[in-house]
């Protein structure tokens, strides 16, 4: 760093949140990733990175693999392009922290869900995103669910009730045991200052609701209204559902962590921006995708 960069980390560090650090005990596939990286030989620094860089690219790798399924190849590449260029994709790459991996893992479970892979394999990469960051419960919750209620009893995508209600019991057993193992007080979230009393919780939703002014949640809106009258209340039920779900994991999200920052979100954007640029542009027929 030079001088100037130096003494600007530093005052950030002298004046962050105490114990800010402390949340990142829970975050123990990044932590870790990090540590074994370090290791090998390369610096603090740039292990934080590696993971980001990583990340990003398989997210452009999958996100190029979704738009050639539905779309030309010309439109496929100009999607593709757009998407990782706009800002909550962009910015995965240069992030030292655990959102990059975390979008991953839920975007290409989108993916598989969307497209209808084996469920076995779906529900074990929801159940390792919680490792990277356990407020992915919501999205894991949610994301179960879907598949439990996908059309098409016959579908790879469709889960069992009994399968179901497992992967449910794995997902709190393994919040439950992060947070009581590499937790130093088990109930640190009382500590976050929003949810101590009425008015500091109704403060926190007005910052929400100004930083989804700022946000992509409009577009994604309007494009989803304009989808649903476009053809004439007449979606395809799989569509409709996991657009469902991504409303359904902001709801949930804001009812729980009324914070919103863009990062958080880039795999719930890619997925909606993708299926609804499916709908509008009027769906090309696909080939079967294997298991």
């Amino acid at each position: 760093m030079t001088g100037e960069e130096a003494a600007s980390h530093v005052n950030r560090l002298e004046h962050a949140d105490k114990n800010i650090l402390d949340f990142y005990r829970i975050k123990l596939l990044y932590v870790y990733s990090v540590a074994g990286l370090h290791k090998l030989g390369i610096s603090f620094i740039l292990s934080t990175l590696i993971p980001s860089l990583f990340s990003f690219f398989l997210i452009g790798w999958i996100v190029f693999s979704w738009s050639a399924r539905v779309f030309d190849p010309l439109p496929a590449l100009v999607f593709s392009a757009l998407l990782l260029l706009i800002n909550p994709s962009i910015i995965l790459a240069r992030l030292s922290s655990p959102d990059p991996l975390s979008n991953l893992f839920l975007f290409f479970c989108f993916y598989r869900i969307y497209f209808e892979r084996k469920y076995l394999w779906t529900i074990l990469l929801l159940l390792i995103s919680l490792f990277i960051r356990m407020d992915n419960i919501v999205s894991v919750v949610i994301l179960l669910t879907s598949m439990k209620y996908w059309p098409g009893k016959n579908s790879a995508t469709r889960i069992p009730g009994m399968v179901y209600l497992v992967s449910l019991f794995l997902a709190g057993m393994i919040c439950f045991c992060i947070n009581f193992h590499f937790e130093k007080n088990f109930w640190w979230f009382t500590h976050v200052t929003y949810i101590q009393s009425f008015h500091a919780y109704g403060v926190q939703v007005l910052i929400y609701f100004l930083s989804v002014s700022e946000s992509f949640i409009p577009a994604l809106l309007l494009l989803s209204l304009l989808a649903l009258f476009q053809r004439k209340l007449n979606i395809r039920k799989k569509s409709g559902l996991l657009l469902l779900s991504v409303g359904l994991i902001f709801f949930g999200r804001f009812l729980l962590f009324p914070s919103y920052e863009e990062r958080f979100a880039t795999s719930f954007y890619l997925a909606g921006f993708l299926i609804l640029l499916e709908l509008l542009l009027g769906e090309r027929s696909l080939k079967p995708v294997s298991s």
